[in-house]
């Protein structure tokens, strides 16, 4: 992915993700082996995310965003929290597609178009992020599976940047 404007100079491209499980309660860790475990069962699905807004907001962040989430990407979430939930983990979370370019934006606000980046998430890593030392643990990688009527899984609303396909 070309360097975007709204890109924090501090942060390389390598890092940029899209979080499905947030930080921890406050003052809690999350039970990593119980994670593990939960996601050895994973049974999901690949699917395409199509990034084609880009938003801002002084003292807060700036993220390219998806203007509609994929049926998958839904499913994946809302799985993955009732399973976390069934081990004990109960988290909040709507699958909202977005990468965080910048945790401290300091220019004008913003919320516009841009070209669409499309983003074939065919895995899921769990990355364990070490609070205020900007360290990165990796514990594991989940590949998505294509299942029968995959074979065309952008929707119709995605198929106008299917030929943009690019990695974050």
């Amino acid at each position: 992915m070309a360097r975007l404007p709204w890109m924090s100079k501090r942060r390389p491209r390598e890092v940029l993700h899209w979080t499905v499980l947030p930080e921890a309660p406050e003052g809690q860790a999350w039970p990593i082996e119980t994670i593990l475990h939960v996601l050895a069962a994973l049974d999901a699905a690949p699917f395409t995310l199509v990034f084609d807004r880009a938003k801002g907001q002084r003292g807060g962040t700036a993220e390219i965003v998806c203007r509609r989430t994929p049926r998958l990407a839904g499913l994946l979430v809302r799985t993955l929290l009732a399973d976390f939930a069934r081990a004990g983990l109960e988290r909040k979370r709507k699958a909202r597609p977005h990468v965080t370019l910048d945790y401290a934006w300091q220019g004008e606000d913003f919320d516009t178009p841009i070209e669409p980046i499309v983003w074939e998430v065919d895995r899921l890593l769990l990355i364990e992020s070490v609070t205020g030392k900007s360290q990165h643990v990796g514990h594991g990688e989940w590949p998505l599976v294509p299942r029968q009527g995959t074979l065309f899984p952008l929707r119709s609303c995605d198929r106008e940047a299917a030929g943009l396909v690019m990695g974050l």
